[in-house]
């Protein structure tokens, strides 16, 4: 057995003034503590009372582990056990004073408050000043272990934000402390909020193109090589000009790394944008690894959101029974009521099993087809097997358009054709997308 004292560290094994085991026997047998009172000097009570406990010879007044736990958790200092452990972080990360950060007062209250997070101004070499969102992490700590939890999704989000280099990322410029127990994320601020709160404020006047611009901007996240694993209309956020930044990438991962330590440990999403095979995982225990498959899921909720107003299972309040509808196959959505006809191919093929989803690329073609009012030929369109350039130009192939799936333009292209077939130009797109 040994002893720690909390003033220093003090090692000391029971008994060590005696050095015959015949005669550590014969002390015990008459009561004696295995410790001499001088190690007490710098302990506790609390700690003191306990491990006279321990030692008791009576059975019944020794406390239960559980017990242990808990006077031992009721004399752990969170913040500073949680500032120990950052600095021991295997990831960099910029920490900023609270000194420099002056809390806005356009509230009664005295803060800015979007959802938990606090409007800010970061004043640089005194003079200089950014608005900025200092987000305090949340959660339950009331153990070691959920300590060891909330450390993680610190260094995950971290982590994968270090390694990716796209505007649509909301930039982190650092951490602080002080304005809460669990340290604070310092963000570009967002002054259009949440994409639950900018579609509860401006849903009736949006345009039908400004929607599908919002959702092919989300889209550019699976650009990425990884799998979000959050994805919900609060980590959808948007700037003063109405442009989207993604949030939260503590649960995230990065598809070439997925095996490695980094990314042993899984955090559940949001019940109501997460795919049915995260949510019902059966014998295994923990969430599994996202995957770009449940990003579309999610993306398909997101799609909800967007074109309908409304969030995923809106009528329904509970998180509870919103998994309990999802495991009866319960779409999230009313088909004929919050989403128009020509969105719902879109919506129902993000939302399908997981084997027969789009692709984050099949995705963009359809949004793109939708924001320019186009039709989507792919199945009537066929390429021969040797289809050289034509037409003077890199990208135009000479292919054959059939009378599959085409009923809007049918009329148009074979009106005056009395052939099952038609021959046409595909011009390839290519758009280079900067990154940053």
């Amino acid at each position: 057995m040994w002893l720690c004292c909390d003033a220093g560290v003090v090692w000391q094994t029971t008994y060590a003034w005696i050095t015959s085991i015949l005669a550590v026997m014969g002390v015990m047998q008459k009561g004696r503590m295995p410790f001499k009172d001088f190690l007490f000097v710098d302990i506790s009570k609390e700690i003191q009372d306990l491990v006279r406990l321990c030692l008791s010879w009576d059975r019944e007044c020794r406390p239960s582990v559980a017990d242990i736990v808990e006077i031992l958790w009721s004399q752990t200092n969170v913040a500073e056990t949680m500032k120990a452990m950052l600095s021991q972080l295997q990831v960099t990360v910029t920490q900023i004073s609270q000194a420099v950060l002056m809390k806005c007062d356009y509230h009664r209250d005295g803060l800015d408050v979007l959802d938990t997070t606090l409007k800010c101004k970061w004043v640089v070499h005194g003079s200089s000043e950014t608005e900025v969102a200092v987000k305090t992490l949340r959660g339950n700590v009331n153990s070691q272990n959920d300590i060891t939890k909330i450390i993680n999704r610190i260094r995950r989000e971290i982590y994968v934000r270090d390694r990716l280099r796209h505007k649509i990322i909301l930039a982190l410029y650092g951490m602080a402390e002080g304005f809460g127990i669990l340290p604070s994320f310092v963000y570009q601020w967002m002054e259009n909020g949440s994409l639950h709160d900018y579609m509860k404020r401006e849903y009736i006047n949006l345009s039908a193109r400004r929607k599908l611009d919002i959702l092919l901007e989300v889209a550019h996240v699976h650009k990425q090589d990884i799998a979000h694993g959050n994805l919900t209309g609060d980590n959808v956020l948007l700037d003063g000009s109405g442009r989207v930044r993604i949030a939260d990438f503590s649960h995230s991962i990065i598809l070439a790394e997925a095996d490695s330590r980094m990314f042993s440990k899984q955090f559940p999403g949001d019940a109501r944008y997460t795919a049915p095979e995260f949510t019902f995982t059966g014998a295994r225990k923990g969430a599994p690894k996202p995957t770009k498959e449940g990003d579309v899921y999610s993306y398909g909720c997101i799609a909800i959101l967007v074109l309908s107003g409304k969030v995923p299972y809106w009528w329904i309040s509970e998180e509870s029974q919103v998994l309990s509808e999802k495991e009866k196959g319960t779409p999230p959505f009313h088909p004929t009521i919050e989403i128009g006809e020509v969105y719902l191919n879109l919506v129902q093929q993000c939302l399908s099993t997981e084997k027969s989803r789009l692709s984050i690329e099949k995705v963009i073609y359809l949004v793109l087809v939708q924001s320019f009012g186009a039709v989507d030929l792919t199945n009537s369109v066929q390429r021969p097997k040797r289809s050289p350039a034509c037409g003077g130009y890199a990208n135009v192939h000479k292919c054959k358009l059939y009378q599959r799936d085409i009923g809007a333009v049918q009329q148009v292209v074979f009106c005056h054709q009395f052939l099952p077939c038609a021959d046409v130009a595909v011009k390839e797109i290519n758009v280079r997308v900067k990154t940053y």
